[in-house]
C-alpha cells in the first residue's frame, strides 16, 4: 500500500504546512509483510502490493526440470490415449 504521512522533524522553524518537504511523505508498503520498502520495490499484483521477498515466496519460479516434467507429462497422456483408441478399435474391428 502507498501511505501519505508526516515525517515532521522538529527542525524548530516556524511551521510551513503543507508547503514542508517532511509533511505529506510517501511511504511503501507491503501488503502482505507489511514491511516498508524503497519506492519502485513494489509489485501490483491482482491489486495487491507485494515486496520481492513476498513475490519470490507466493509464485513459483520455472526452471527447465519443471518444463520437461510437463513435456514428458503430456506425452504419456498422449501415448495413453492413442493406446486407449487402438484397444477400442481392436474390440469393435469386425473381422
Amino acid at each position: 500500500m502507498v501511505r501519505l504521512e508526516d515525517d515532521c522533524v522538529g527542525c524548530q522553524l516556524p511551521c510551513l504546512g503543507s508547503a514542508c518537504p517532511y509533511k505529506n511523505v510517501l511511504h511503501f508498503y507491503c501488503d502482505v509483510c507489511e514491511n516498508e520498502v524503497e519506492e519502485g520495490e513494489l509489485w501490483d499484483v491482482d491489486g495487491t502490493h507485494m515486496c520481492e521477498d513476498c513475490l519470490k515466496d507466493n509464485f513459483l519460479k520455472v526452471t527447465a526440470d519443471d518444463y520437461a516434467k510437463a513435456e514428458e507429462s503430456a506425452y504419456d497422456a498422449y501415448v495413453d490415449r492413442e493406446v486407449d483408441r487402438a484397444r477400442e478399435e481392436e474390440l469393435f474391428r469386425e473381422d
